[in-house]
């Protein structure tokens, strides 16, 4: 969890008052053959759904979707992320 502190970090100031944290999602990924390469791997899932959305109907569900803004947050919050551990692709 050496890394967490970035995505952690871009969740606060994108959000503030939010609180990022870790939790186990069941399931498999790509992701598990990267420890094998040396490399730290963080599944990141930035969304900030307001309350009265129903998480868990719209995510993965015959009819799954999400709102423009969220996905448009969980985009820059991802951005962000890449460009802090990175840095800008201007250079």
């Amino acid at each position: 969890m050496g890394l967490f502190r970035t995505p952690t970090s871009v969740i606060e100031e994108a959000d503030p008052g939010s609180v990022a944290v870790p939790i186990l999602i069941p399931g498999t990924t790509d992701a598990r053959f990267f420890p094998r390469l040396g490399r730290q791997t963080y599944r990141f899932f930035p969304i900030n759904l307001q309350r009265e959305i129903d998480f868990t109907s719209m995510f993965h569900a015959r009819n799954g979707r999400i709102p423009v803004d969220v996905l448009e947050f969980g985009t820059n919050a991802i951005q962000t992320v890449i460009t802090r551990y990175y840095g800008s692709s201007d250079q």
